[in-house]
């Protein structure tokens, strides 16, 4: 298992163009302290974010369908697109799958935002909760506040999770 995990953060590595939060970042999630994988309406202070919230979910939709190529040419940024060239992206969509297996779950009214400032930009990021079989993955799509309207970064967090049932 330990060794999964390894192999994982190293094909993911790459993948991780913001590597963290800064000190500055604010979130704002659906659910409740203990348990942050509910669905519930956008609180009135992010309903503005209800496209991003959108996106998210499609990229989610097309991960699902394995149309990776789809994802790249479409919601890319040209910044995105320079860091990760398609086939690169695909490479690393398909080995992650490979290790931890196809998306099995994940609820479109699940959100967290986290707003911040990364290379000078103001950020605001989409961080859905994703289940691949035995897996739970943190998906973090990040976009320009300005312009939400393509990635300019993708994060992904995986970790292991016993006695779950999943379905799509």
């Amino acid at each position: 298992m330990r060794i999964l995990i390894t192999t994982l953060l190293i094909v993911c590595f790459p993948f991780c163009l913001f590597s963290g939060s800064n000190d500055n970042s604010i979130f704002i999630r659906s659910g409740v302290i203990d348990d942050d994988y509910i669905e519930e309406p956008l609180a009135e202070s992010v309903i503005k974010y209800k496209n991003v919230l959108a996106l998210s979910n499609q990229i989610i939709d097309l991960l699902i369908s394995e149309k990776f190529d789809k994802i790249h040419d479409e919601y890319f940024s040209d910044y995105l697109k320079k860091e990760f060239p398609q086939e690169k992206y695909i490479i690393l969509c398909r080995g992650v799958l490979d290790k931890v297996g196809k998306i099995t779950e994940y609820k479109h009214d699940q959100w967290m935002f986290e707003f911040n400032k990364t290379n000078d930009l103001d950020i605001v990021s989409s961080i859905k909760i994703v289940y691949h079989g035995k897996y739970k993955a943190y998906y973090k799509f990040s976009f320009k506040l300005k312009d939400p309207q393509k990635l300019y970064g993708y994060h992904l967090q995986i970790k292991p999770v016993d006695n779950i049932s999943n379905k799509i």
